[in-house]
C-alpha cells in the first residue's frame, strides 16, 4: 500500500546507524542525564517557577491532562505527575515527579536511539539538546519546544533508520512529525529548516506525506488559534510596521546581542563557531546555507517578537530555537567529518561543565526565592489567614549580565507549597500594591483568579485543595 520499503528508505547521512558508540559518547551523554536528573530532584520546588505552577496545579485539580494552544506534547511534561495524583502520592512527592518529568522523557527516548535505532549520533544530540544554551529555562521545563526538540532528533534518527518494520517506522514518523511542529511554531520553523537542509525532496513520497500532515496541522492550528498566539503575531505585525526590518540590525543592537549572546550563552556560540567552520572546510555549501539562513531567519523574528534583550527565563525560552537548531546541523551535518566528533565531543563536555556549574550557582538566587514564600506561607498560617494579599516587595537579582529580577511572588506556586503540609493546610497569597486595596477588592481578586493562567482550584473539598471561602486580608 505504501510501496516498496526502497521507496520510503532511510536517508543517507550523519545520522545513518552504522556504528557503535565510543565509550567517550556514551559516558557523556549518561553523564548529561545524570545532571539533569539530579538537578531536576534538588530544585524540584524552584522548578515550579512561573508556568510551571501553573499547569501542575491543573493537573493535580483536574486529575487529567492540562492542554492549551493546541500544543498536543504538553502532557509529555504531565504524565508521570498525573500518575502520582492517581496513586495518591503526597504533593511533595508529585512535585518531585513532575520535574523529573522532561527527564523521564529523555532516557525512555535516548533508550529506543539508542538500542532500538542503534543510532549513537542522534542518542548523544538528544541529550545535548537537554543542556545546551539553558539555565533559567531549566526553572520553567514546561516550555513546549524543550520537548519538541528532543522528538525532532527522533524523527531524525527515524527518517535515517531501517530497523524498524515499515509501517511502525512511518506512524512513527507522522506521530514525531505532528507532535513537533504542533509545539510551538519555532518548532515547526526549525523542522522545515532540517527537512530543508537533508533535501527531503529528493523521497517524493515522504515529502508528500510531510507535507499532508503539515497542512492539515496548520488548517487546525489556525482555524482554532488561541488568543496568545494570535496577539503573537499581532505585534510582530505592529513591529514591522512602525519600525520594519532594518532597525533589528542597527550596530548598536547588533553589538549589544552579541554581547549577551557571549555572556550567556558561550556554549550555543562556540558549537556554531565550530559548525560554520567545519562545514566551510568540508565545502558544504547547502549545509551552511540552510544553516546560516535559519539563524537569520530567527533572529529576525525573535527580535520582533521580544525587542527586550534583557535576560531572563522568557529570553531563554525564545533563545533556545537558535540553541536547538544548531545542536541539531551539528548532528546532522558536523558530525560526520573528518575530525570533527572529538571536537564536538570536547565542546559538548566543556558545555556540560559550564552548565553545571552556572546553573548551580545562579539557582541559589531561585532558591531564596522559594524559602521567602515558604517564609510568608508560615507567615499567614501562623495569622490564622488561608486568604491574604502581600504588599511586602522582595527583589530577587540572579546574577549575571542584564539580567532581569526573577518574577514576584506567583499565586499557583504558592498554592502548590502550601498544600505540602495536607490539603486543610492549603494558602492563598496573591501580591499586591497598595493602590490595588480599593473597596471591594476581595471579590474582584476573586474574579481575577478565574483568569486564564491562574485559574485556581474552587473546591472546598478538593483531594490536594481544601480552597477556603474566606475575604482576603492584608498579610501584614
Amino acid at each position: 500500500m505504501f510501496g516498496s520499503t526502497n521507496s520510503w528508505g532511510p536517508l543517507i547521512g550523519t545520522f545513518s546507524a552504522e556504528r557503535q558508540a565510543t565509550k567517550w559518547e556514551r559516558a557523556l551523554a549518561w553523564a548529561g542525564i545524570l545532571f539533569v536528573a539530579v538537578f531536576a530532584i534538588v530544585y524540584a520546588k524552584e522548578r515550579l517557577y512561573a508556568d510551571s505552577a501553573y499547569f501542575l496545579t491543573q493537573v493535580v485539580d483536574d486529575g487529567n491532562f492540562h492542554i492549551i494552544n493546541g500544543r498536543w506534547l504538553i502532557p509529555l511534561s504531565q504524565w508521570i505527575a498525573l500518575i502520582g495524583v492517581h496513586l495518591g502520592l503526597p504533593i511533595g512527592t508529585i512535585i518531585i515527579l513532575f520535574s523529573l518529568g522532561n527527564v523521564f522523557l529523555l532516557v525512555t527516548l535516548y533508550l529506543f536511539v539508542i538500542r532500538v535505532l542503534g543510532n549513537p549520533t542522534a542518542g548523544l544530540t538528544l541529550v545535548a539538546m537537554q543542556f545546551v544554551g539553558i539555565t533559567h529555562a531549566l526553572f520553567c521545563p514546561i516550555f513546549e519546544f524543550y520537548y519538541g526538540a528532543m522528538l525532532l532528533v527522533v524523527f531524525f534518527a527515524l527518517l535515517y533508520s531501517a530497523g524498524l518494520p515499515l509501517l511502525v517506522r512511518l506512524t512513527l514518523i507522522s506521530v514525531t512529525f505532528v507532535l513537533v511542529v504542533s509545539s510551538h511554531f519555532m518548532g515547526m520553523l526549525v523542522m522545515l529548516l532540517a527537512l530543508a537542509l537533508v533535501r527531503i525532496w529528493k523521497y517524493p513520497k515522504l515529502s508528500i506525506l510531510l507535507t499532508v500532515l503539515l497542512i492539515v496541522q496548520l488548517s487546525h492550528r489556525l482555524y482554532f488559534l488561541s488568543y496568545y498566539e494570535s496577539h503573537a503575531f499581532e505585534n510582530i505585525g505592529i513591529r514591522m510596521d512602525l519600525w520594519g526590518v532594518f532597525w533589528v540590525f542597527a550596530p548598536g543592537r547588533l553589538l549589544g546581542q552579541f554581547l549577551q549572546g557571549i555572556w550567556h550563552y558561550p556554549d550555543t556560540m562556540l558549537l556554531a563557531f565550530l559548525a560554520t567552520v567545519m562545514m566551510i572546510r568540508n565545502k558544504d555549501v547547502w549545509g551552511l546555507f540552510v544553516y546560516s539562513s535559519g539563524l537569520f531567519a530567527m533572529y529576525v523574528l525573535i527580535s520582533l517578537f521580544f525587542p527586550d534583550a534583557t535576560h531572563d527565563r522568557y529570553r531563554e525560552i525564545l533563545d533556545y530555537t537558535p540553541t536547538a537548531w544548531t545542536v541539531l546541523v551539528i548532528g546532522l551535518r558536523v558530525m560526520g567529518i573528518a575530525n570533527a566528533r572529538d571536537l564536538v565531543l570536547v565542546v559538548l563536555a566543556i558545555s556540560l561543565c559550564f552548565r553545571i556549574g552556572w546553573s548551580t550557582y545562579v539557582a541559589r538566587t531561585y532558591t531564596e526565592r522559594v524559602e521567602w514564600m515558604e517564609e510568608r506561607i508560615a507567615f499567614a498560617r501562623g495569622k490564622g489567614i488561608r486568604r491574604s494579599v502581600d504588599l511586602e516587595r522582595r527583589t530577587f537579582q540572579p546574577p549575571g549580565r542584564i539580567v532581569a529580577p526573577l518574577a514576584k511572588l506567583n499565586p499557583p506556586e504558592v498554592l502548590i507549597l502550601s498544600a505540602c503540609q495536607g490539603p486543610d493546610s492549603v494558602v492563598t497569597i496573591v501580591p499586591l500594591t497598595s493602590d490595588d486595596l480599593i473597596p471591594g477588592y476581595s471579590a474582584w481578586l476573586d474574579e481575577q483568579l478565574k483568569q486564564f493562567g491562574t485559574e485556581f482550584p474552587t473546591s472546598a473539598n478538593g483531594k490536594y485543595f481544601h480552597m477556603s471561602k474566606e475575604e482576603f486580608q492584608v498579610l501584614q
